[in-house]
Formats: C-alpha cells, sequence, structure tokens
C-alpha cells in the first residue's frame, strides 16, 4: 500500500472516532445536547439578573442613569453607542432597561459596567432585541470568532445582559 491511502485511511478512521460520527443520529443528539446546554445558560443568565434587579439600592433606569455624565461613570463602554443601543431596543420593544451593580466611587459618583434588558413577550420584537444585542456585542468584543462567546440566540430567556468589563 501507497503512503497515500494510508494516510486516507487514517484520516477516515479519525473522523469516525469522533463523537456521534458513524451512528445513525449521532450528530443531531450532539445538536440537541449543545441547544439544551444553551437554554440551561439562557436559564442561569436569567437567575443572576433576577438578583442583580432584586438589589433596589444598586440599580436604576439606564437610559436615566447614562444622561448624567457627571456623576454615572462608566467602567467600560461607550456612552454614545450604549445609548444607541438602548434606543434600538426601545424601538424593538424594550420597555425595561437597567443599570445594574452600581457602585459609590466618592464625590456622590456611582459607577457600573452592567445592564439589564427585559426582553418584550411577542416574537417580533423578541428577534428584533436579540439581533440588535448581537450586534452590539460583535462591535464590542471586536473579533467575530471570539464574540460567538457573547451573542444568544433566542430560548425562551427574559433578559439581556450586558457586561462591558470583557
Amino acid at each position: 500500500m501507497s503512503r497515500m491511502p494510508v494516510a486516507v485511511l487514517l484520516m477516515l478512521v479519525a473522523v469516525l472516532a469522533l463523537p456521534g460520527c458513524g451512528q445513525k443520529g449521532g450528530g443531531a443528539e450532539r445538536g440537541v445536547a449543545l441547544k439544551e446546554d444553551a437554554k440551561e445558560e439562557a436559564r442561569l443568565v436569567d437567575e443572576d439578573c433576577e438578583q442583580l434587579l432584586r438589589d433596589k439600592k444598586t440599580i436604576a433606569e439606564a437610559r436615566a442613569w447614562l444622561k448624567d455624565e457627571q456623576k454615572h461613570v462608566l467602567w467600560k463602554g461607550d456612552r454614545r453607542k450604549l445609548i444607541k443601543q438602548f434606543e434600538e431596543l426601545s424601538a424593538a420593544g424594550v420597555k425595561e432597561i437597567y443599570a445594574v451593580g452600581l457602585q459609590s466611587i466618592g464625590d456622590g459618583k456611582q459607577m457600573t459596567a452592567e445592564f439589564v434588558a427585559k426582553l418584550p413577550s411577542d416574537p417580533a420584537g423578541r428577534a428584533r432585541a436579540i439581533e440588535a444585542y448581537n450586534r452590539y456585542m460583535r462591535d464590542l468584543v471586536g473579533d467575530e470568532e471570539e464574540a460567538q462567546d457573547y451573542v444568544v440566540a433566542d430560548h425562551g430567556q427574559k433578559y439581556l445582559y450586558y457586561m462591558l468589563d470583557l
């Protein structure tokens, strides 16, 4: 046997050894598992957002909070881009957007790098809000491959979570 067919045979064996390959429905099962993982992650993010929103001392309506540039400081992020993002969310039907995790930094000033938006219930509004969120996160991260860690799909979640300190 020449070297070329042996190399091809070894690659074929390696591919068939991958989880789900060579098994009926193996790839689909893995896809279902990934979707279930994403649903679970969305559920956990919702729990975290609800916890952040419970602490009434460290939250504020985001758009009003962002207007005061003297006393309200973003840890990271571009205020104008964030305001534009929240305008897009509002146009998509998002009614509640909060600055969360507010920290006092002295002289009556507050700082945060976290925001939570409550998604609308209608499917079209949810889709537009999630699309706007994903565009914003891709822009914030800069690298398309790395941004895949931050973009979301609709898994029935209640909230979009913005962390500017990436």
